[in-house]
């Protein structure tokens, strides 16, 4: 499953965050915007694409 059809099928706000921050980046996003669109850390931004990098 990819990752925009497991984003509408989440029920999970915080995984969807997740997922939306690594899509965002793919997009070129800085992590700084990310963050401000989502309104979370940047450091929660940081973790979520390092996690996804490392999987």
């Amino acid at each position: 499953m990819d990752l925009e059809a497991l984003d509408d099928t989440s029920r999970n706000g915080r995984v969807r965050d997740r997922i939306k921050a690594v899509l965002l980046r793919s997009e070129g996003w800085l992590t700084t915007m990310i963050a401000q669109a989502l309104r979370l850390h940047e450091t929660t931004i940081c973790r979520a694409i390092d996690d996804y990098v490392s999987k």
